[in-house]
């Protein structure tokens, strides 16, 4: 968080990984390797630069927090 990224690498290997905090940067998009990250729980990618989020993030099965806010989000992907 707080970083001023303004991209991040392919994270889809980290399949153990339960909790993503990037808000705060300048991110202009996520991948669709977010959708790999089947054990996240808790994703907060608030205040950055999105307009859109990849299809199947709301399919996440154990995704609980999604903190969106902030962002220029034209719509959300359906679940």
């Amino acid at each position: 968080a707080n970083n001023r990224l303004r991209y991040l690498p392919n994270l889809g290997n980290l399949q153990d990984l339960i909790l993503l905090t990037v808000f705060n940067n300048q991110l202009q998009e996520i991948g669709p390797w977010i959708c790999k990250l089947t054990s996240l729980q808790k994703l907060d990618i608030s205040t950055n630069q999105l307009v859109y989020l990849p299809l199947g993030i709301l399919r996440l099965p154990h995704l609980h927090l999604l903190n969106v806010r902030g962002n220029q989000l034209l719509d959300l992907p359906a679940p």
